[in-house]
């Protein structure tokens, strides 16, 4: 907007996750060093349902509109940009993973189409809960 960026988003397909997973792992071991055996448990219950997609999705691994411009439509237009890059790939499906007491972007998901397909375990990092949504939109019908 006016030059400036008004809001961020990465997202991986099937390929791109597979790879990125190895990365994601090597960075959990450096944060939690040591620890991570005692979050082991928490760590293996979350892999099922935080960050999976099937080979013909993508996951949406971050969204942010920067504060300044929130409330002015950029997170729709931004999941527009989102849907069409996906289906350029080949992606069928969207998957993305919300906390559970983030309700203003579970409202604008579920306003875009995303609907909750699974709860996560609750787990514990360090001193910090974890609860997650897992929400997805099938992309291949909406050729907008």
């Amino acid at each position: 907007m006016n030059g400036e960026i008004a809001g961020i988003a990465l997202i991986y397909n099937y390929e791109q996750k597979k790879r990125e997973n190895l990365r994601t792992s090597l960075l959990i071991f450096k944060y939690l060093k040591w620890s991570i055996f005692a979050q082991l448990t928490y760590l293996l219950k979350s892999l099922h349902i935080v960050g999976q997609i099937t080979e013909s999705g993508c996951y949406l691994n971050n969204i942010a509109v920067y504060p300044k411009y929130r409330g002015l439509g950029f997170g729709t237009k931004l999941f527009g940009a989102i849907e069409e890059e996906a289906r350029k790939t080949g992606s069928k499906k969207i998957t993305l993973d919300v906390e559970i007491y983030n309700e203003k972007a579970i409202r604008l998901y579920e306003r875009l189409g995303y609907k909750i397909e699974q709860k996560s375990p609750v787990f514990k990092i360090r001193d910090k809960i974890f609860e997650f949504f897992k929400m997805s939109k099938d992309i291949e019908k909406n050729s907008a």
